[in-house]
This record gives structure tokens, C-alpha cells and sequence, in this order.
């Protein structure tokens, strides 16, 4: 696609993933830029298994004037489900729906488990070629993707903060860094699993905490039931276009839309 004439003037290329696919554009990141790691992040892949072995076969040469810009995800589940006991309802899904289940209980391979995978080199070094990497994270739970999976355990804001979004009618309550103390919470998550994170977070990701539900966050379909425009997801398509766009138009502070209840 950027080998097309039309494309020409494409200097800048952002990846953007719901649910699952915010892995997948993380998987991809390594699969666009791999030729451009340094050779001791080539050297480290040599322990992600046949995941590191897919990147050196097919990594995709993106044309040199097109540079990472930003990464973002919208509610995915950055280390799978991060449970502990396998239920036996878990151990049948993994064994009737197939590899994606078993890749997200980290129960893939013993040894290379795709989402540890993901977190290492030569897929952290990739990520880190972005310089603007965000993950939305819903702070409704709707049971598929939870709040901690999606925000690599940051500490979710305050009640106080949350309820002061409520009444200003905002979704996008606040933004956090990776920085910030791992809060694991009433989770526990297999070896795998904190060692993704805790790698993970050390790359830099900043966390925005957004008052909707994974199905609502990932989609972000732009009505509600009725079929009247939905306020909250126009906040939040507004929010991930600002970080699309470049520092220039960024700097001009442009404020959200706004859609008065029951105005459409």
C-alpha cells in the first residue's frame, strides 16, 4: 500500500487496535519495522520462539521516509486474562474454541507464551519506535476485557475523580503512566503474565482511564441504542484523533464536541 504512487506523500504511520486487535498491531509493529532495530534487539529474539523466527522471515520493508508515529489501543487485553486458577470451564474453551483462547490464558506454550512473547524484544522495540503509545482502558467491566488487562494494572483513578467525570458528562476521566506502582489488585497472574507487564510497562505506555465498557471502547460505535448520536464515544474518537494528528495541529487544543442531551 505505501509502494502505491498515491501514497507518496505518506511520511507517518499510526496503528490503532480494538479488544483484540490492539494485539495484533502490536504483533504487526515488529512485522513493519523489524529492519530497523538495532542488532542487540535482533539478538534478544532469538528467545520468543517461533514468533521472534516469524518476524526475521516476514518483516515488511516500509518505505524509509514513513516513520512510526503512534500505537494505540482500545481496550485490549494487554497480558490475556490475568486469572490464576484455570477454571474447568477455561480448560474447555481452550480446548473446543481453539489457540486464540489458549494464547490469551497464557496457556499456549510453556515456554513462549505469545503474549510473554509480545512483551519482549524484538515486539518491546518495536513498540518503542512510536513515540506516542496510549491504551484506553474501560473502567466498566462487561466481563470480556477488565480494566486491570487493558491498563497493565495502573491504579484505576479515584471514586472522587470518577464521579466528577460523571457530572461533567466526560468518559475520559484521567490519563496515567506506566510508571506508576503495579496494582495487581484481587488478580493473580501466572509468571508469564506479571513478567509481560511488568516488561511491558517498562517500554512507556501512557494509560487513559475512560468511564465506558470494553464493547463500547473497542468499537466506539458512533450511536446509542435509540439511534442518537453517542456523546461518550465522540469524546473518545475525538481524543484518539488528537493523538493521531501532528505536534502542530495537537498544540492548537482543539476541545472536544459536545451533543447536549437529547440535541442531536
Amino acid at each position: 500500500l505505501l509502494d502505491r504512487p498515491d501514497m507518496e506523500g505518506v511520511e507517518r504511520l499510526s496503528l490503532v487496535g480494538g479488544s483484540l486487535g490492539g494485539l495484533y498491531v502490536r504483533y504487526a509493529a515488529a512485522l513493519l519495522f523489524g529492519d530497523r532495530l538495532d542488532t542487540s534487539d535482533a539478538a534478544a529474539a532469538g528467545s520468543g520462539g517461533e514468533h521472534s523466527q516469524a518476524v526475521r522471515k516476514y518483516s515488511r520493508r516500509v518505505p524509509a521516509r514513513v516513520r512510526p508515529h503512534a500505537l494505540l489501543t482500545l481496550a485490549s487485553p494487554a497480558a490475556g486474562t490475568l486469572r490464576g486458577a484455570q477454571s474447568t470451564m477455561e480448560w474447555l474453551a481452550i480446548q473446543t474454541v481453539g489457540r486464540a483462547i489458549a494464547e490469551l490464558h497464557l496457556a499456549d506454550s510453556a515456554d513462549f507464551p505469545l503474549l510473554g512473547v509480545l512483551a519482549r524484544d524484538p515486539f518491546a522495540a518495536a513498540l518503542a519506535l512510536f513515540p506516542v503509545r496510549i491504551a484506553y482502558a474501560p473502567l466498566l467491566d462487561d466481563g470480556i476485557v477488565s480494566h486491570e488487562a487493558a491498563a497493565l494494572l495502573c491504579p484505576p483513578p479515584s471514586d472522587e475523580e470518577v464521579r466528577a467525570a460523571a457530572q461533567a458528562d466526560r468518559v475520559v476521566v484521567t490519563t496515567a503512566e506506566t510508571t506508576t506502582p503495579l496494582n495487581p489488585g484481587s488478580l493473580v497472574a501466572d509468571h508469564h503474565g506479571i513478567s509481560a507487564l511488568v516488561t511491558l510497562r517498562s517500554v512507556g505506555i501512557r494509560v487513559v482511564h475512560v468511564r465506558m465498557e470494553h464493547r463500547a471502547l473497542a468499537t466506539l460505535y458512533p450511536r446509542a441504542p435509540d439511534g442518537a448520536p453517542n456523546p461518550a464515544t465522540v469524546e473518545v474518537a475525538h481524543h484518539v484523533l488528537s493523538n493521531l494528528l501532528s505536534d502542530e495541529i495537537r498544540s492548537l487544543d482543539v476541545a472536544a464536541p459536545r451533543f447536549p442531551r437529547g440535541v442531536e
